[in-house]
């Protein structure tokens, strides 16, 4: 395996949270903003009032410290969110996880994505801006059967990193 990189989802991955808790913070507080031509406005709610959706979610070491590990190996990280959100939302949204914008080479937001998930375009427009190829990313490129592959939380996935890094 010549892995060069690792491609992590985010929400309910390096952010643990409550998925209906979450929307409702999210559109409860979104609903009383003014439609999506008032940009400043859409700026100031991710800003601002978008905090209160951190309420549904949870932070967790174990994150913080694979990501320390994955970059102690020297392997490149992507974090390649669904991106529905703008870059703010998601900056605001990787502090609650207990990281850094900096522990990652690429965020994908809706600023710099054209495709969401699960389009395969999405991972192409990925590649094509990293340079890397898709075997030598860790991720599950054809939505195949992981069964067979090893699962668990966060401590089964340091002992697997440890493994192949």
């Amino acid at each position: 395996m010549n892995i060069k990189a690792i491609l992590f989802d985010f929400d309910g991955t390096l952010l643990p949270m409550d998925q209906d808790l979450f929307l409702k913070y999210y559109f409860g507080t979104l609903a009383g903003k003014d439609c999506r031509k008032d940009e400043p406005v859409f700026d100031s709610f991710y800003r601002n009032e978008f905090v209160a959706a951190k309420n549904a979610c949870q932070q967790t070491l174990a994150a913080k410290e694979i990501i320390n590990l994955i970059k102690e190996s020297g392997k490149r990280l992507i974090l390649a969110t669904n991106p529905i959100f703008p870059a703010v939302a998601t900056e605001n949204r990787i502090a609650w996880a207990g990281l850094s914008t900096g522990d990652f080479e690429l965020i994908t937001t809706y600023e710099n994505s054209s495709y969401c998930k699960p389009n395969p375009k999405y991972y192409t427009e990925i590649f094509e801006k990293t340079g890397l190829a898709p075997e030598e990313c860790l991720i599950n490129k054809k939505n195949g059967d992981i069964s067979k592959y090893p699962q668990g939380g966060f401590e089964e996935l340091k002992e697997y990193l440890r493994n192949i890094l």
